[in-house]
C-alpha cells in the first residue's frame, strides 16, 4: 500500500473547499424540496474526489470539517447527514482508487450506508427522544394506507386487498421490516450513486471502473447454483408453510423468502421466452414491443405470472438454452460465463431446426 501522502497548504487549502462543497450540497439536499433530491444524487461527490486526488488523510480530514460546520448550522440531526454522505463518498474512492469492480464498491458503499441511517437513528433518539421512532412509525403506516389506495384505484380491490394483507404483517414486525427496508435501500442508493458520480470522477480524470451493462433479455438466468438453490427453497418454503404462525416475525420473514424465490423463477422464465422469441425470428421492433407487453401484464396478470413462474422453474430443470453445460465444459470449449456481459456465449451460426 502506498504511504500516506504529505499534506501542504495547497492540499488543506482545497480539503477545505472541498468540505465547503459537501456541506453546501448536504444542507440543500438535507432542507430544499425538489432540489434538495437532485442534489441528494451527488452529496457523496467532493469527498469522493477530495480522497481520490489527495489521499484518505484529506478525505476525512474534509468529512470531519463538514460534519463539524453542519452541526454547527443545523443541529445533530443535520451532521449526521452530512457525515453519512461523506463516508460514503470515502467508501466510493477507497473502492476506485484501488481498481475494485463496481459490484464490490457497491456493496462496501450499502453497508457504509445502512450503518449511517443506523446511526443517524441513534442520534434521532437522542435529540428528540423515543418519539423520534413513533413519528417513524406513524410515518411508515401512512405511506402504507396510501399505497394501498392508489393501488386500489389503478389495479381493482383485490390487489389492494393482498397489499393491506403485506402492510399488516409488516406494521406487526415494523423494526424487522425496517432493517431489512433499510438495507435494501442503501444498497440501491450506492448502486445509484455510484452510477452518477462514476461519470463524473471519470469525466476529471480518475480511473473508474465501469458497471457491467444488462445483458440482452434472453440471456436472463440464473447462475447453475443460485437455479438449484432456488429450487431447493421453493420446495423448502412449500413444507414449512404449515408450520409458520400468521403475524408473526417468521411469517414475514417467510413471505420475504418466498418474494426473492419467485422473482428469481420469473426472471429466468422471461428470459426463456424472449429466447423462444428470438428463435421465431421476429423483427426486432415486434420482439421489443412483445416483450414489453409480457413483462407489464406480468404485473397484473396472475396467468402470465404463474406462466413465467413455471418457465423458470422448467427451463431451470431442463436447461433449455444450455447455460448449465457451458460452464460445465468452461471456458476452453466456448467463453460461457467468462465473456463480458451481453455477449453471446458462441458465435457460431444457430443450426437451422
Amino acid at each position: 500500500m502506498a504511504a500516506p501522502r504529505k499534506l501542504g497548504t495547497r492540499q488543506l487549502t482545497s480539503g477545505a473547499l472541498f468540505a465547503a462543497l459537501a456541506l453546501v450540497i448536504g444542507l440543500a439536499a438535507y432542507y430544499v424540496p425538489f432540489i434538495g433530491s437532485v442534489l441528494s444524487l451527488v452529496t457523496p461527490l467532493p469527498v469522493a474526489v477530495a480522497h481520490l486526488r489527495y489521499g484518505f488523510r484529506l478525505g476525512g480530514l474534509t468529512t470531519v470539517s463538514a460534519t463539524l460546520l453542519a452541526g454547527m448550522l443545523g443541529g445533530p440531526l443535520t451532521a449526521v447527514f452530512v457525515f453519512s454522505n461523506c463516508l460514503i463518498g470515502n467508501a466510493l474512492a477507497w473502492g476506485i482508487e484501488r481498481s475494485w469492480r463496481a459490484g464490490r464498491t457497491v456493496w462496501l458503499a450499502g453497508l457504509i450506508g445502512f450503518a449511517s441511517t443506523v446511526l443517524s437513528v441513534g442520534v434521532g433518539v437522542l435529540v428528540i427522544g423515543p418519539q423520534s421512532l413513533t413519528q417513524a412509525v406513524d410515518s411508515l403506516g401512512a405511506y402504507f394506507a396510501a399505497t394501498g389506495t392508489a393501488l386500489g384505484a389503478a389495479l381493482g380491490e383485490q390487489y389492494a386487498t393482498e397489499y393491506a394483507k403485506i402492510a399488516a404483517l409488516a406494521m406487526a414486525n415494523v423494526w424487522l421490516w425496517l432493517g431489512i427496508f433499510g438495507a435494501l435501500s442503501s444498497l440501491m442508493l450506492a448502486w445509484v450513486w455510484y452510477g452518477v458520480c462514476g461519470p463524473v470522477l471519470k469525466r476529471l480524470g480518475f480511473a473508474v471502473p465501469a458497471m457491467a451493462p444488462i445483458a440482452p433479455a434472453d440471456r436472463w438466468h440464473l447462475p447453475p447454483f443460485v437455479g438449484v438453490a432456488f429450487l431447493a427453497g421453493y420446495f423448502g418454503l412449500a413444507l414449512v408453510a404449515p408450520r409458520v404462525v400468521e403475524g408473526s416475525a417468521g411469517m414475514l420473514m417467510f413471505q420475504l423468502a418466498a418474494l426473492v424465490i419467485t422473482m428469481g423463477l420469473r426472471v429466468q422464465g422471461f428470459g426463456l421466452v424472449a429466447h423462444l422469441l428470438g428463435r421465431l425470428r421476429l423483427p426486432g421492433l415486434v420482439r421489443s414491443i412483445s416483450l414489453i407487453l409480457i413483462a407489464v401484464n406480468a404485473l397484473i396478470s396472475q396467468p402470465i405470472f404463474m406462466l413465467l413462474f413455471w418457465a423458470g422453474m422448467i427451463d431451470l430443470a431442463l436447461d433449455f438454452r444450455g447455460f448449465a453445460r457451458r460452464s460445465v465444459r468452461g471456458p476452453e470449449s466456448g467463453r460461457g460465463h467468462d465473456g463480458p456481459p451481453g455477449e453471446s456465449t458462441d458465435n457460431r451460426p444457430e443450426a437451422e431446426d
